[in-house]
């Protein structure tokens, strides 16, 4: 962590790891579990992250559309 290449690193989990867990809890609104025991909590989890892909997912395929829009010759319909 002393060196440049390690807190360069460190840096990069900011973006990576930190990022999802705030985009769960401030765009989603997840902050607690709902539900009681760990099947039930892994279930909830799984729907969270499903969400959350699913989110990530919309927004691509929206980037990809707004630069297909750009392309020369394109013809919407």
């Amino acid at each position: 962590m002393q060196t440049a290449p390690g807190k360069a690193t460190y840096n990069q989990r900011m973006h990576v790891a930190e990022t999802p867990f705030g985009i769960l809890k401030g765009v989603l609104g997840v902050r607690q579990f709902l539900l009681r025991g760990l099947e039930k909590v892994r279930m909830e989890w799984r729907w969270v992250c499903t969400a959350y892909n699913l989110k990530k997912l919309i927004a691509v395929l929206a980037a990809l559309r707004a630069q297909d829009r750009k392309t020369p010759g394109f013809e919407a319909g």
